[in-house]
């Protein structure tokens, strides 16, 4: 990831692929780069991220253990409510993961297609409970993300076949920050950052970081992948 001496300051394209261009600053490169024209920050690691952008070609009914992923952050782009949302970008440590295409169809919904442009899977909220639901390409179920109680404290992902597969509990103290037990262990953690505020007519801007310290079958790793959204779906203070 070495440029040229003497290279000048400015925007070149991110080696990294993290997004479109990375900015140099005449010395080195920096965090800041654009995704969508847009200016944000990635950092330069070249860590392993979830594999192959959640691989959809193996049945959710015959799990089996991969390489622990180091974690992937999804942002929502403050926006007026009065334009159509704006897709949902998700990177890893290696660049861009794929994105949350939001569905115009009268309920939240939105689809992820990977960083080639296939479908991996939908996050649907079918109605007035607290839930969203999670399909495959093909409209198969994933499992399901419940929000437990009034508070946001706590989140339940159960598999298609009622059996739990993690709880999303919300860290001691914290506010913006939760904790993913698997098999009744802390597995993996989110942390949210509200840089922009919601309003009767914005969007927030919304960061959510997600990372991952263990192993998860292909299920579980898709079902990962949409609890920040599922957070961000049904916490309405953030939206």
């Amino acid at each position: 990831m070495t440029t040229p001496e003497g290279t000048p300051a400015g925007w070149y394209e991110d080696p990294t692929k993290a997004g479109e261009l990375r900015y140099h600053d005449g010395t080195q490169w920096t965090e800041h780069i654009t995704i969508d024209g847009v200016q944000t920050t990635a950092p330069l690691e070249t860590r392993d991220a979830i594999p192959d952008a959640i691989p959809d070609d193996t049945p959710d009914d015959t799990p089996h253990d991969t390489a622990a992923p180091a974690g992937f952050m999804m942002r929502r782009m403050a926006q007026s409510r009065a334009d159509d949302e704006k897709s949902l970008n998700v990177t890893g440590p290696t660049g861009v993961l794929g994105r949350f295409v939001p569905l115009l169809d009268g309920v939240p919904s939105y689809r992820f297609d990977d960083a080639t442009g296939d479908v991996v899977l939908s996050v649907l909220k079918p109605s007035l409970k607290n839930a969203v639901e999670v399909v495959d390409a093909a409209g198969s179920p994933v499992g399901t993300i419940s929000q437990v109680g009034r508070l946001r404290s706590r989140y339940d992902v159960i598999r298609p076949d009622r059996k739990p597969a993690a709880s999303v509990k919300l860290a001691s103290g914290e506010t913006d920050a939760w904790e993913i037990h698997i098999d009744g262990v802390p597995g993996a953690t989110i942390s949210r950052t509200k840089w922009s505020p919601a309003g009767p007519i914005n969007l927030a801007g919304v960061d959510y970081a997600v990372s991952i310290a263990v192993a998860l079958d292909d299920q579980l790793q898709r079902l990962l992948l949409a609890v920040p959204l599922a957070i961000d779906i049904l916490d309405t203070e953030v939206l």
